[in-house]
């Protein structure tokens, strides 16, 4: 029987872990099918305190397995040697500020330099999406979603000393029209708070999905993206590597891409705080001064830089090749573990 410690065997988690999720399946199946019959989930609103209990503790159960795998040790040791390689390759083409590295990177990231087979997209399942002690390594080989490139990004920055962090919120998509209507309507209550006006243009505007008065809080404020938050000079401005976009604060906590406004990220404090002190990260100070034509020359500026490295970036390829491939067959090996 293999020990994860004195105390604990593998299997032993194992077991636990399937009953959490033989519960987890159960109680879902059973709250949808009722909701269903008597079209009112009001007397479903306590299990959805046990359905996060239960993920919390299988949340934990994978943890612990995870942090004892050598194989994940092995690709967290390949994935500091990339990410301090591309800070080296970085530091030669003067980037000036975050935004040229932002854009840089963008370029150098979507064109493959960090997969195997210079595709920088290859997407695991939802179940296949580990637990925080893989949150870094799946950067690697494209195996990522928006946390994942949103922290490989943000320790760039950190080499820069810019002052950064990551930050959670909800994004989606509204006509710009029905934004400004909105906006306008909220300028009419001052007495909102950021987080009011966040709830109001998600439930009665965006409408993600059925009951959202009810889910709301339970599910973080529809928390369904990750990105970095980062001070260029007077400007707090988010930079979303997953989605190729720069987001600027249009009121409060909404923001709008400047590249294409029909994209907004509201910004939730609560969980970014909460994730802040899960990972021991910090806040920043936030400017509101935004000059667009400062942005957008940075911007070209970052790119230009980022299509002269490419010869650079090609030579960086074949030098970290074989440790990208070690890592992908780590991954593969990883998956089929049954964590």
């Amino acid at each position: 029987m293999k020990k994860i410690d004195e105390n604990t065997s593998y299997e032993e988690l194992l077991k636990q872990k399937q009953i959490c999720m033989v519960e987890l399946g159960a109680l879902c199946v059973a709250t949808s099918v009722l909701t269903t019959i008597l079209r009112n989930p009001a007397p479903f609103i306590p299990f959805l305190g046990i359905t996060h209990e239960l993920t919390s503790k299988m949340k934990k159960i994978e943890n612990t397995m995870s942090e004892n795998d050598e194989d994940i040790k092995a690709i967290k040791i390949i994935y500091d040697e990339i990410l301090e390689n591309t800070i080296k390759e970085f530091k030669k083409f003067e980037l000036n500020n975050p935004i040229e590295t932002y854009q840089f990177f963008d370029y150098i990231f979507r064109h493959g330099y960090f997969s195997y087979d210079m595709n920088y997209y290859h997407p695991l399942k939802m179940s296949e999406l580990k637990t925080l002690t893989m949150e870094e390594i799946l950067f690697l080989n494209g195996h990522g979603v928006c946390r994942h490139v949103a922290t490989f990004l943000n320790k760039i920055y950190e080499s820069f000393e810019y002052d950064s962090n990551i930050a959670l919120g909800h994004l989606n998509t509204i006509d710009s029209e029905k934004l400004h209507k909105f906006m306008d309507i909220c300028k009419q209550n001052p007495t909102f708070t950021s987080e009011e006006i966040n709830k109001k243009l998600i439930i009665e505007y965006l409408k993600p999905q059925i009951f959202t008065k009810l889910n709301y809080k339970k599910s973080g404020g529809y928390s369904n993206h990750a990105l970095i938050r980062v001070n260029f000079e007077s400007m707090t401005l988010l930079t979303d590597p997953a989605t190729e976009n720069i987001f600027y604060s249009v009121m409060n906590d909404i923001y709008q891409a400047i590249s294409t406004s029909e994209n907004i990220f509201l910004l939730n404090r609560e969980i970014t705080k909460s994730y802040y002190e899960e990972i021991k990260s910090k806040d920043i100070f936030e400017y509101e001064d935004y000059k667009l034509e400062k942005i957008n020359l940075a911007i070209t500026e970052g790119l230009n830089k980022a299509k002269e490295a490419k010869s650079t970036f090609d030579t960086f390829h074949k030098d970290n090749l074989p440790a990208l491939e070690e890592a992908e067959n780590l991954t593969k090996k990883i998956l089929k573990k049954k964590y």
